[in-house]
């Protein structure tokens, strides 16, 4: 009989400072924010499996020729990936998709190392 676990997690994630040419003007972006999820994990010996979703607080900054703007929610996220764990530390990737206002498309993978408690 497959088992599964639930989880919760909490963090802030910053997407970085993309620059985008904006009808011949350079504007600089800054997407920044908490982020809360639960997580259905389904562990497999040494890996896990899982999908979470979650909640992203965004703040929204964009600068052009000294002129800045700024818009803030909250929006929805999900995401997937899979752990290998020894002892209580692990070592995750993971794939997250963010469903962010006026904003065509945010998603990002990522490579981290955690430690369970």
């Amino acid at each position: 009989i497959p088992t599964s676990d639930r989880a919760v997690e909490g963090g802030y994630t910053g997407f970085g400072e993309p620059l985008q040419d904006i009808g011949g003007q350079n504007v600089q972006f800054k997407l920044h924010g908490p982020n809360a999820a639960g997580l259905l994990v389904f562990p497999l010996g040494p890996l896990d499996f899982y999908g979470k979703y979650g909640v992203l607080s965004w703040s929204l900054d964009a600068t052009t020729g000294g002129t800045s703007s700024s818009q803030t929610g909250s929006e929805p996220y999900y995401g997937v990936g899979f752990g290998f764990y020894l002892w209580k530390i692990g070592i995750r990737a993971e794939y997250e998709q963010y469903k962010i206002k006026d904003i065509d498309r945010v998603q990002m993978y990522s490579l981290g190392a955690l430690f369970q408690f």
